[in-house]
């Protein structure tokens, strides 16, 4: 027989006392039975937990309380168990006892009842727990040890958790009240708070003063010596009143005690009898000058002799418009407290004048004592005044800034302009302009220094200075008007090493709001690489604009270096001190630009002229400056000049946005392509001749010879003239009018990526002069050509509506229903919350006929002649918007424009006038809004009979806003469209017809309804919503490429799908007739919802 293996036959044997002892793996057998041991408890939300380890959170409790909770311990095993013992193993101590007969110990905190017990198979204790803190230690916590038998060893044990978090309430309470001086015959307070910041209600209490002077304390609103009961999480003041009658020493004495568990306490009370009171001063407060819209403080400073505070009430100003006590946000305006201690106390109050002039005001307040129970200040000030701005704020920074070891001439520089924002005083007066400088104790502005200059760390102080880079009579200061209200600083870097400079420079001024303002100078001083460079042109000659018109012209910096690394950096791209106000930067100002060799860089000037046209030609000044690490070039200055005064030519479209045009890619660059020519029209709009001598390219953007995508030896444009007309000798003459313009075309091919800007100029002699005009071009060339148009409707729209209301005699009927119907007109603008001007002009061209039948010359009694607003009579107001009173009336007497007008109605005429400059800049000024949509809308009863094509005033119409913003214009006529006028209506003459309107209200999507309709409601309600801005059509900026693909609209980043045509469309189609997106009504984009539409110009080769 086969013999096993020592080891099977060891296997042998276990298997066989397996069989008959069972398992002994863990020592206790598998045939055996065990209790299993679970405690049941809650969590902090509520939730029934059953484990073997248990936390009891009690939360809060007030010292002394006893807080009960229970604790069930169950057997979930299949055998009994016993529970053992239960001890602490950490923590706080524990009171423990049997079930009901827990013996409380001072020291515990908590209390447990525990006793051993045998529990069956699936059955339950209760054993009470209790938190009950002691002291004022706050937050308790004990670890118990729940030991038991006949479980599995691993199972005996069970951790129970108790914490709980103890208040004592507030027993700090003050071991003495002194009330100070008091004067006699006067009784003030003191409040002894009984604070209880638990979530439990509680007592304290305050006994009976006693001592020898008790008598002259007491307690007051009616509390008797005896508990102070202290609601949950509240304050309770007992109040105790001092009333002397001597000059002596007082003293008494209460027993307190705070709220909740807090020992009686022994309090002194005192005070002393004085013929001392409380004291403010000034009792007048003289502001000055104060710029409406600012905020200048003063004080007032009061003492209080007596030791307890008193509280003022009743502090009211009699002109709360310009006068108030100035506190916290947040803060009670009408009281003020005036701690004890004679401590100076201010109280702020303020001016705010509402208007200009003199403001006068009294601040009252009580005081609650006897002997002076209320007090006045007088307060004046003058609305007008100096308002400080300066910029740059807080920080100038200089950027990257180069050193040149040896080279001590090297410096750069950067400005500080300083303005009074302020308003005149309707009275000039010399004290009301502001004065750098600070102001002495007397109030006498302009005391040096003028300002202050502190170096920061690692600068040396000879490094930074500052010192005025334009005029400033410190006689005068800066007056409140344009052009002599600011000055400019010239801050100058010379730095001597390397590394961060900082300096921080304090302006002081007479400015009661602001008196002084700090800025930060910051610079990066590095040893840079060679940086040679070109600028293009080397003057900036805007030629002449007028007042009203923006004019843009680039300037061009171009890194020449071919060598990798030779970096420029260019800091401090702004407008050069001195510089007129009316130029400005296109984006702001550039605080660092990085060229790399061969890039060029543009930046935008914009010249923008206000105020009346001049009668002769003016010149405004002005330069652009920046700061380069050029040792040879550190600090660049380009002039800058405009002509201002009456322009005669004016050019449409102008300016021109030639679009996103395919820019050559790849190396050498491929695959570039033109824009389409465009048609430039040029009218002369003087009664005078104007002869043109050239058209020139005056900034054709591009690169210079050598550029990376300009080989060769001549400078490549991408700005391109491609027809001119032919200038005789002696130049073109243009006659005056629009029957006969002038036209030249222009394109635009870019030679490498990004935003081009460029512009035409036109020279020519007007009134004898020389004057250069010049038409602004831009564009941009992108790797695929693609453009994508960007329309919101606005979530507030803005609307600038233009009335032209035939004044002639057969209008007063049409006139009336107007105003009557000013409800429906605007039903959608108060609907959509459109922020809307409404100016009304009439259709009376000049205020100055003359009857050449008659041989006579008179003026005619028109209220809007010439393209001027009406300016209603009561209120002096040229336009209403949503915030005028009544602006229902307003409007009604402002479109009842009356039947004296001129006699002949020229709509489209008087439109242009009120649009466009000198009227627009003088007496029409700020009617027109940059960011707003422009609504022409004529009323009328006749033909237009303006002297002009209609193509003249169209061009100039839609040149308001731009050619390529012809969504955001509309022309809309009520006049005469029926052969002969209904019954009860009548025309201005048999044969009116709007022949003449209907081709520009059809260019513009506008609307034409009949001026004999009686249902004026209805068609002043249909007329509103396209002249309050809502748009169903959207005009493409250029024209899009059929062969390269179907344009794509995006409405709110989502692609919608449109329709071949109109026919049963409810998306939207294209209208190639007017170049436009039209939307289904149903389906135009809403308020606040972006619209996207892409398309591809088309690519013209050169």
């Amino acid at each position: 027989m086969r013999q096993l293996p020592l080891s099977a036959s060891r296997a042998l044997i276990c298997l066989g006392l397996l069989l008959i002892n069972g398992c002994q793996c863990d020592g206790q057998g598998t045939g055996r039975r065990y209790g299993d041991i679970q405690v049941i408890w809650r969590d902090a939300e509520g939730n029934r937990i059953t484990n073997r380890d248990a936390t009891y959170d009690f939360g809060l409790a007030l010292v002394g309380e006893r807080k009960p909770m229970a604790m069930t311990l169950r057997n979930n095993g299949a055998n009994t168990l016993t529970l053992a013992t239960l001890v602490v193993e950490e923590g706080d101590e524990v009171a423990f006892g049997p079930r009901g007969n827990v013996t409380p110990l001072e020291t515990a905190s908590f209390e447990a009842e525990f006793e051993p017990i045998t529990l069956q198979p699936a059955s339950q204790q209760d054993f009470g727990l209790a938190f009950v803190p002691r002291g004022l230690k706050g937050s308790y916590r004990s670890k118990l040890i729940l030991s038991t038998e006949g479980t599995r060893i691993e199972d005996a044990t069970a951790v129970i958790t108790l914490l709980g978090e103890g208040e004592k309430g507030a027993c700090d309470l003050p071991s003495t009240i002194d009330f100070g001086k008091t004067p006699i015959g006067e009784t003030l307070t003191f409040n002894i708070p009984f604070v209880n910041p638990t979530r439990l209600p509680t007592t304290g209490s305050a006994g009976p003063i006693e001592g020898v002077d008790a008598a002259s304390f007491s307690y007051t609103n009616g509390f008797t010596a005896g508990p102070v009961a202290v609601p949950a999480q509240t304050t309770t003041n007992v109040t105790i009143a001092f009333a002397p009658t001597e000059m002596r020493a007082y003293e008494a004495q209460v027993l307190l005690r705070g709220a909740g568990e807090c020992p009686e306490q022994l309090v002194t009370i005192r005070g002393q009898g004085s013929n001392e009171t409380l004291t403010w001063t000034p009792t007048e407060l003289h502001y000055g000058y104060v710029n409406p819209g600012d905020e200048a403080v003063k004080e007032v400073v009061f003492v209080n002799p007596a030791s307890v505070p008193i509280t003022l009430t009743a502090v009211t100003s009699s002109n709360p418009a310009d006068f108030y006590h100035a506190v916290p946000a947040g803060s009670a305006a009408n009281t003020f407290t005036v701690p004890g201690g004679s401590v100076p106390t201010p109280m702020k109050v303020a001016c705010n004048p509402s208007m200009l002039g003199a403001r006068n005001g009294v601040l009252t307040f009580n005081t609650g004592l006897t002997q002076n129970p209320s007090g006045t200040i007088t307060l004046t000030c003058t609305g007008g005044g100096p308002s400080i701005r300066v910029s740059p704020r807080p920080t100038l920074s200089f950027g990257r800034v180069g050193f040149f070891p040896g080279n001590t001439n090297f410096s750069v520089q950067r400005k500080i302009n300083v303005q009074n924002v302020g308003s005149r005083p309707p009275t000039p007066d010399p004290t009301a302009n502001l004065y750098l400088g600070q102001v002495d104790m007397t109030g006498t502005p302009g005391q040096l220094p003028l300002f202050e200059l502190t170096p920061g760390a690692g600068t040396d102080a000879s490094e930074f200075t500052v010192n005025l880079a334009s005029p400033y009579n410190p006689a005068t200061g800066l007056e409140a008007i344009a052009g002599r209200n600011f000055v400019d600083l010239a801050v100058k870097l010379q730095p001597v090493s390397v590394g961060m400079k900082s300096a921080t420079l304090t302006l002081y001024s007479n400015d009661p709001a602001e008196p002084d303002i700090t800025v930060t100078l910051t610079a990066d001083v590095q040893q840079p690489p060679p940086c040679t460079f070109i600028t293009a042109p080397a003057q900036a000659n805007f030629g002449l604009v007028a007042p009203g018109v923006t004019k843009d012209l680039p300037i061009t910096i171009t890194n020449t270096s071919v060598t990798a690394g030779d970096i420029c950096y260019l800091s401090g791209i702004e407008l050069g001190a001195g510089s007129d106000l009316a130029y400005s930067i296109v984006g702001g100002n550039v605080t660092e630009k990085e060229l790399q060799p061969q890039e060029s860089y543009q930046v935008v000037v914009r010249v923008a002229p206000t105020g009346a046209s001049p009668t002769t030609l003016q010149t405004l000044t002005g330069q652009l400056v920046f700061n380069s690490t050029s040792a040879a070039r550190p600090q660049v200055s380009i002039p800058l000049s405009t002509s201002i005064g009456p322009a005669c030519l004016t050019v449409a479209p102008d300016p021109m946005d030639f679009g996103t045009v395919r820019a050559p890619t790849g190396n050498p660059p491929m695959g570039g392509c033109f824009s389409a020519s465009r048609t430039f029209s040029v009218y002369n709009t003087c009664s005078s001749p104007v002869t043109i001598n050239s058209f020139a390219m005056q900034a054709p953007a591009g690169q210079p010879p050598g550029g990376p995508n300009c080989p060769g030896s001549t400078p490549c444009p991408e700005f391109h003239l491609t027809s001119t007309p032919s200038i005789p000798p002696g130049g073109l003459t243009l006659q005056p009018g629009g029957s006969a313009p002038v036209t030249f075309q222009a394109r635009y091919g870019p030679i490498d990526l990004g935003s081009d800007s460029g512009a035409v100029a036109i020279n020519a002699i007007q009134n004898g002069q020389s004057i250069t005009y010049l038409v602004g071009l831009n564009g941009r060339g992108a790797a695929n050509g693609t453009q994508i148009d960007t329309y919101t409707q606005d979530l507030q729209p803005k609307a600038d509506i233009l009335l032209v209301v035939d004044d002639s005699c057969s209008m007063q009927d049409k006139q009336t229903a107007l105003g009557q119907n000013f409800g429906s007109f605007i039903q959608y603008a108060v609907a959509a919350n459109v922020d809307y001007r409404i100016g009304v002009t009439t259709t009376t061209e000049f205020e100055r006929e003359c009857d050449p039948i008659l041989g006579q010359c008179f003026n005619n009694n028109s209220k809007g002649p010439e393209g001027k607003l009406v300016v209603d009579g009561p209120t002096m107001l040229k336009w209403v918007t949503p915030n005028t009173p009544q602006v229902s009336t307003v409007f009604q007497r402002m479109v009842n424009v009356g039947t004296n007008g001129g006699g002949y109605e020229t709509g489209l005429a008087c439109a242009v006038k009120a649009l466009t400059p000198p009227v627009i800049s003088g007496h029409n000024a700020n009617f027109l809004r940059a960011d707003a949509n422009l609504a022409v809308v004529v009323i009328t009863d006749a033909s237009d009979q303006s002297s002009q094509p209609v193509s003249y005033y169209q061009d100039l119409l839609v040149n308001v806003k731009g050619y390529q913003r012809l969504s955001y214009f509309t022309f809309s006529t009520i006049g005469p469209s029926l052969s002969s006028p209904p019954s009860g209506c009548t025309y201005d003459d048999s044969g009116a017809t709007s022949t003449r309107y209907r081709p520009v209200v059809q260019y513009t999507s506008g609307v034409f309804d009949e001026i004999c309709n009686t249902n004026w409601a209805a068609t002043l309600q249909n007329l509103g919503r396209t002249a309050f801005g809502f748009r169903t059509q959207f005009y493409l900026q250029n024209q899009p490429d059929a062969a390269a693909g179907m344009v794509v609209v995006r409405v709110n980043g989502q692609v919608v799908q449109g329709c071949p045509s109109s026919a049963g469309c409810t998306t939207w189609w294209y209208d190639a007739a007017t170049n436009s997106i039209k939307f289904a009504e149903t389906a135009t984009p809403q308020p606040g919802v972006p619209l996207e539409i892409q398309y591809t110009q088309n690519c013209y080769g050169p």
